[in-house]
């Protein structure tokens, strides 16, 4: 993972705006004081190009913390569709949104486990292979 320090403070601010929806390189270019073109250079370097992985992982990792608060506001509406005897096709679709959901993450949790595992292994293999 690419330290924050490696990148130049244009750099930081370059990557914060050219992740911000709607702007274009040459808009965050100007947001960071840069002419366009060097925009365009900062987007083929690796540190910069590992600076941008690492602040759309944080990005996902903030929109996916501020939707947490529904969860249990969803599972609660599950629940509830599920019980009402009325609809029996509400009840239905329900557990299959539920049994889905709960198979996708079980299979999401393995990936993540299997590429933290794979990614040990490079680290042990001389740093890593390129």
């Amino acid at each position: 993972m690419i330290a924050k320090n490696s990148l130049t403070p244009k750099q930081q601010i370059f990557i914060t705006a050219y992740l911000t929806p709607g702007l274009t390189i040459e808009a965050a270019a100007k947001v960071a004081g840069i002419a366009e073109i060097t925009g365009y250079r900062y987007l083929k370097m690796e540190h910069v190009q590992a600076g941008i992985k690492q602040a759309r992982a944080e990005l996902y990792e903030q929109a996916m913390g501020g939707l947490l608060h529904l969860v249990d506001k969803a599972v609660k509406t599950l629940d509830g569709a599920m019980d009402r005897a009325e609809f029996p096709g509400t009840q239905v679709r329900a557990s299959q949104i539920v049994l889905e959901r709960t198979h996708e993450t079980i299979k999401v949790n393995e990936i993540e486990k299997r590429i933290a595992e794979l990614e040990q292994l490079l680290q042990g293999n001389n740093g890593g292979i390129r």
